[in-house]
């Protein structure tokens, strides 16, 4: 398979050239690789955890709004059973 470079509408046919192209190119996808993989990817994973986090602080604090209510309105059944044995 051949590459052709052209530049200002001139193939390039120097062999270094060439070279340096290939190796700027390699150079720049190396770059975006670990800015994707150490940059962009752990903020995609931090949001899905904070996300995980919220959600679970969410349903904790459901749970625990539900316990509640639940402790308070035992509490005033018994309060209820006493006052009419009373």
């Amino acid at each position: 398979m051949s590459v052709r470079i052209v530049i200002d509408g001139k193939e390039v046919k120097s062999p270094f050239v060439k070279f340096l192209v290939g190796l700027l190119s390699f150079v720049i996808l190396t770059l975006f690789g670990v800015v994707s993989v150490f940059f962009i990817l752990p903020l995609i994973g931090v949001t899905i955890v904070v996300s995980l986090g919220i959600f679970v602080a969410i349903v904790l604090a459901a749970l625990t709004s539900f316990l509640i209510v639940l402790a308070v309105y035992r509490q005033n059944e018994k309060k209820q059973k006493r006052l009419v044995k009373k």
